[in-house]
């Protein structure tokens, strides 16, 4: 008997579903017009295309084929993260000067996620640094919790003051010592700076590179 249209498996309609139930996805891949070696020239930081022209597919071959010669080879998402905390401006005007460093903001603590998980290839101390940090703000694990950073962000603009030591926000005096930081109360989106500038320090002494695609 002739096969029926049933009798075959045309995948899954999202690329996503395809790499978590097909074991050999990376053989589906065509590497049309050398797509995976541009993705790794650093001038390049953004792939766009229509739905289903292969932009998840290519993300998770490239970890898949770097991930065993590379710190961090990942495909995230903030899909979920956005909506949530725009609630804690509701009524106000959501402004590129508020929007750009929210997503900065998530990207960088997404990023120490995947720091703290390949550890081993990091300094220990700045793990031990980072880890801290992200308990400081709710990430006890180092998982993007949106409602955890609106409720800690809500604590802080409660209080007249914060007391913090150690950390990002070591300040060292004169004679070598360690001060405490008494500073005026401060939102996770004030410290965006010193959380950006430790996490390019991390990157930047691994004798390894890392890579994190955002797939959105």
């Amino acid at each position: 008997m002739l096969p029926k249209i049933g009798d075959y498996n045309f995948g899954e309609t999202y690329g996503e579903n395809e790499v978590l139930y097909l074991d050999n996805f990376e053989k589906y891949f065509y590497n049309i017009n050398n797509s995976k070696e541009k993705i790794l020239n650093k001038k390049k930081f953004v792939v766009v295309g229509r739905k289903g022209t292969g932009k998840t597919l290519l993300a998770n071959v490239m970890c898949s084929e770097l991930k065993d010669t590379y710190s961090i080879a990942e495909v995230e998402s903030l899909k979920d993260f956005v909506f949530h905390e725009l609630y804690h401006f509701q009524g106000e005007d959501i402004s590129s000067t508020k929007y750009v460093p929210i997503f900065e903001w998530m990207i960088y603590i997404n990023i120490a996620k995947n720091i703290i998980c390949k550890e081993s290839d990091f300094s220990s101390n700045k793990i031990t640094e980072l880890r801290d940090f992200l308990s400081y703000f709710g990430y006890t694990s180092g998982d993007l919790k949106p409602e955890k950073t609106i409720e800690l962000t809500r604590k802080f603009n409660d209080k007249n003051s914060a007391s913090i030591k150690g950390g990002f926000f070591n300040v060292t005096g004169g004679n070598g010592t360690e001060s405490v930081i008494k500073e005026s109360a401060r939102s996770y989106l004030e410290n965006l700076e010193p959380l950006k500038s430790f996490i390019n320090g991390i990157l930047k002494e691994s004798l390894k590179p890392s890579i994190v695609f955002y797939d959105e």
